[in-house]
């Protein structure tokens, strides 16, 4: 090679190495390379909260863990994506939910965090708002979270924000307490009542940005009986979101006779239920049995959602 090609290979060098530095810290998959080509670089320090727990604090709960993350910065006003990063653990939670070093562009940015969901590749060819936030996700059992801050000003030096994470799905729990019995002309009887099954409603899949969703009620058989049982769903809207197959057992003198079969409607409030709460059901129940165990029965619902507000259903 003469000195005329080394020299050319040296200036060909030299020049992609600047072009590496020009994009050093910012999301160089976006699809408008122009986006706050006035601000210049910057970097983000996120830090991880869940429903404002710090997940550092201790172990977290399943409902608390975070194990793995997707953040998307996104411009405000082109909603181009300008900043990006993912991680996670093989097992257990991140011990430190803080990832620091986020590459960006300065400027008005919303920032997404999306946090235990199955593959987070599924996230890194989606450039927009849009198309990050209708992404879809399921496994109801991963309880994913989301978290959206939205109008940061991000500085051309570092910054540093937190995010809370909310749950995308609702629980609901159920129990079923002891029946009160009211006996006409009969002493020892007693009844117990179990929960064979239920219907409800359950939402499978759901969108990062959640919508309560309609769907079909499933069935769902529980063996053995039990009289507390609980389930996840995405959020969801209707009638006849829950009702409780319950079986229920009057006694007397120890021995069976008589099983009935009830069912229970739930209602929830507004007919919906919401992404990140949790439905707690005290379900209470008033038999009268007369000499002939010819029974009358009621009950009352007193749902208690994460918020303390108390519904009683008759």
């Amino acid at each position: 090679m003469n000195a005329k090609n080394i020299i050319l290979a040296i200036l060909m060098v030299l020049s992609f190495a600047a072009c590496s530095s020009e994009i050093e810290g910012i999301d160089d998959n976006m699809t408008n390379t122009n986006v706050n080509v006035n601000n210049g670089e910057t970097s983000i320090s996120v830090r991880m909260m869940t429903e404002g727990v710090d997940t550092k604090a201790g172990i977290p709960s399943d409902e608390l863990a975070i194990r793995n993350y997707v953040i998307a910065v996104f411009e405000e006003g082109s909603k181009e994506r300008v900043g990006y990063a993912f991680g996670g653990t093989t097992g257990g939670y991140l011990e430190t939910p803080i990832v620091k070093g986020i590459d960006a562009k300065a400027g008005e940015v919303t920032v997404i965090v999306v946090a235990n969901v199955d593959d987070t590749s599924v996230f890194d060819n989606l450039y927009t708002y849009q198309d990050f936030t209708s992404m879809t996700v399921g496994k109801l059992n991963n309880l994913t979270k989301v978290g959206i801050k939205t109008n940061v000003a991000l500085s051309a030096t570092s910054n540093s924000l937190e995010v809370t994470l909310k749950q995308l799905t609702s629980r609901v729990n159920v129990t079923l307490n002891e029946p009160k019995v009211t006996v006409i002309g009969e002493n020892n009887i007693t009844a117990s009542i179990k929960a064979k099954g239920y219907s409800a409603c359950i939402a499978e899949t759901s969108k990062i940005i959640a919508d309560p969703q309609e769907v079909t009620p499933s069935n769902i058989t529980l063996e053995p009986s039990e009289s507390q049982f609980s389930y996840f769903t995405y959020a969801v809207k209707g009638s006849d979101l829950l009702v409780v197959h319950a079986e229920l057992v009057i006694y007397a003198n120890e021995t069976v006779k008589k099983t009935i079969t009830k069912d229970i409607e739930v209602s929830f409030p507004e007919n919906t239920l919401l992404a990140g709460k949790s439905y707690n059901q005290q379900i209470d129940v008033e038999v009268t049995v007369t000499q002939n165990f010819e029974v009358e029965f009621g009950y009352e619902i007193n749902i208690k959602d994460n918020e303390n507000q108390d519904i009683i259903y008759n």
